[in-house]
C-alpha cells in the first residue's frame, strides 16, 4: 500500500515532469488546487488562484519552450496530518540531460492537501539564493540558460565600455599565430590617431 508521504512525493514528481520536461501548462495546472497560492522568483509572480497560476505557466513556457531536466536533492517530506503535508527540496535544473550545460539550483517548498483521496498542491514557494531576479521575471524563465548568457554578455560589454572610457589614448591589442593574425583597435584610437570617423572609414 502506498503511504501518504509517497503520494506527496509522486504528486511533486508528476508536477515537475509536466512543468519542466513536458512543458505542458495544462497538465501542470491539473496538480494545483483552485485556491493555489504561488510565490515565485519574480517581483510580479504571485498567484492567488489557479487561473492566475495558469497565466504564469503559459507565459513562462511560451518564453522558454524547450525541455528542462531536473534532479532532486535534500528532499524532505513532513506529514502534518493524514491529509496535509509539506514538501521541501533543492531542485537542480539543467538544459541538457547529461548536465554539461549550466546547472541552476533552486529551493522549492510546497504545501500539499488531500481532498476526496486526491493530493494536490495548495501552496508553492520558490527561492534562489545567489542571484537576484529582475522586476517582471518569473520562475524559471528568469534563470534559463539564455537569460544567464544574456546577463554575462551584458556584463562583458559594460566592462569593455568602462575600459574604453578609462584609457585616454585608446586600446590596441593583437594576437599572432602562424596563418592567423588578429588585431583589435578601438574606436577612440582610430578617431584620434588617423582622424577618421571610425571603423567604417579605416582602410582594410
Amino acid at each position: 500500500m502506498i503511504s501518504a508521504g509517497q503520494k506527496v512525493n509522486k504528486l511533486m514528481q508528476d508536477f515537475f515532469t509536466a512543468y519542466f520536461n513536458e512543458r505542458d501548462y495544462k497538465a501542470a495546472a491539473g496538480f494545483l488546487r483552485e485556491d493555489i497560492r504561488w510565490i515565485g522568483l519574480g517581483a510580479v509572480c504571485s498567484a492567488r488562484d489557479r487561473s492566475e497560476a495558469v497565466k504564469f505557466l503559459q507565459a513562462e513556457i511560451a518564453a522558454a519552450p524547450y525541455a528542462v531536466f531536473f534532479e532532486y536533492e535534500n528532499v524532505q517530506n513532513v506529514m502534518l496530518s493524514e491529509t496535509a503535508a509539506v514538501f521541501l527540496c533543492d531542485l537542480l535544473l539543467k538544459k541538457n540531460k547529461d548536465g554539461y550545460d549550466s546547472d541552476i539550483s533552486i529551493r522549492v517548498m510546497a504545501a500539499c492537501n488531500c481532498c476526496d483521496s486526491v493530493w494536490k498542491i495548495a501552496a508553492l514557494h520558490v527561492s534562489q539564493t545567489n542571484m537576484g531576479p529582475e522586476t517582471g521575471d518569473f520562475f524559471p524563465a528568469a534563470f534559463s540558460m539564455e537569460k544567464v548568457a544574456e546577463v554575462e554578455s551584458s556584463i562583458n560589454r559594460q566592462m569593455l565600455g568602462l575600459l574604453n572610457r578609462s584609457i585616454p589614448g585608446g586600446i590596441l591589442g593583437g594576437y599572432v599565430a602562424p596563418g592567423f593574425p588578429l588585431y583589435y583597435v578601438n574606436e577612440r584610437m582610430l578617431c584620434s590617431r588617423y582622424q577618421r570617423s571610425g571603423y567604417e572609414r579605416y582602410p582594410s
